[in-house]
């Protein structure tokens, strides 16, 4: 007669061993026995859903949770009674990987476009559902996105700081007579340029009749102010 475990040799084999938390398994006995007649299975699944089944090929056991698990299996014929436990042989993890890609630090009032990447799906903090969002803040800010593919979940965070723009004021001396010059002078920013083509803090003009003067102010941060100036003049007598 057959003894325990003689002539018998119990294995499996799963769908899948590494997966992402709410997926499911399917299970299949691979085991020989000099006679299967009468044969029962005893799987133990911890951490899966269900944590045991008694059918030859259980299909759909699910994990919820990221981690590492063994799988057992006890298989009982009429040689006896033998069993296999594959430790770590279920891997729970998130397989996908979840970024944002965009300057951190911009201007106050520059357009700027987020990209995630990763995954098949996005949902953004703002509810949007496309891998790039075009934002233009005006005070740091953060976002976050849910990527997925499948049953693979990951998320991303990226905060927006913003600088502020310089502020530029100009001077210079307004109305004055035809024939005379004025200095025009700016101050707040690094560089300047001038409409009239000139660069530096202050330009001197001599417009024959009212004009209006233009200047384009760069801080340290390359963030820029715009301001004009209007020189009137008066005719002579």
């Amino acid at each position: 007669s057959c003894g325990m475990g003689l002539n018998q040799n119990v294995n499996f084999s799963a769908s899948n061993t590494t997966i992402c938390p709410g997926t499911g398994i399917n299970y299949t006995d691979l085991s020989s026995a000099c006679d299967t007649t009468g044969t029962t299975w005893l799987w133990t699944f911890p951490g899966g859903i269900p944590s045991s089944s008694t059918i030859a090929d259980p299909v759909g056991v699910v994990y919820n949770t990221l981690g590492t698990y063994l799988v057992k299996l006890k298989v009982n014929t009429l040689c006896g009674t033998d069993s296999l436990t594959k430790a770590g042989y279920i891997t729970v993890t998130n397989l996908i990987s979840a970024s944002i890609t965009a300057d951190t630090t911009v201007c106050k009032g520059k357009a700027l476009t987020l990209t995630a990447a990763g995954g098949a799906a996005y949902t953004w903090s703002n509810g949007s559902t496309t891998s790039s969002i075009n934002i233009t803040p005006t005070s740091t800010v953060s976002y976050s996105v849910i990527v997925s593919s499948g049953n693979c979940i990951d998320t991303a965070f990226i905060t927006v700081n913003i600088n502020a723009s310089p502020l530029l004021m100009v001077t210079g001396l307004s109305p004055i007579c035809e024939g005379d010059s004025t200095t025009l002078s700016a101050s707040g920013a690094g560089t300047y340029s001038w409409n009239t083509g000139v660069s530096g803090s202050a330009i001197t003009v001599l417009p024959s009749s009212t004009a209006t003067y233009t200047v384009t102010g760069i801080d340290a941060n390359g963030c820029k102010d715009t301001t004009t100036i209007t020189v009137s003049v008066n005719s002579l007598p």
